[in-house]
């Protein structure tokens, strides 16, 4: 499975809503998100994926060449990589597709985080 071919596009303001095809939050109408089609195993093919999505692809320079994949798998990838402050790795525990939030817990210590997805990669500052 790949890609035949495929064209990106950065869309500034949609004109209607979308779902993202990673985390399946409505991209609302006059927000930005990122425009895929092409030709993917043999069928053409066309996504929007929202910022937040977009930018953990990017971030973690996640592979696009077997087309998306599961999402979940790949985000449970880039949790289990960060560590708590106790040193033991962090786990994924749940992940939301409504409100793009995310609870993480250790093992060792029982930390247990709940937030929006964006704040605990670092993609966005935190707000208070």
């Amino acid at each position: 499975m790949s890609w035949a071919f495929s064209t990106q596009r950065q869309i500034k303001k949609t004109r209607k809503s979308h779902d993202c095809i990673c985390c399946r939050e409505t991209i609302p109408t006059g927000k930005s998100c990122l425009y895929v089609d092409g030709k993917f195993d043999g069928d053409f093919t066309s996504y929007h994926l929202c910022d937040t999505c977009n930018a953990v692809y990017h971030k973690f320079d996640l592979d696009w060449s077997d087309g998306i994949g599961d999402f979940g798998d790949e985000l449970s990838s880039v949790v289990c990589e960060r560590k708590c402050k106790c040193g033991k790795y962090l786990n994924l525990e749940d992940w939301s597709t409504q409100g793009n939030t995310i609870t993480v817990m250790c093992d060792g210590c029982d930390y247990t985080h709940t937030g929006p997805l964006d704040e605990f990669l670092g993609l966005t500052e935190v707000t208070q």
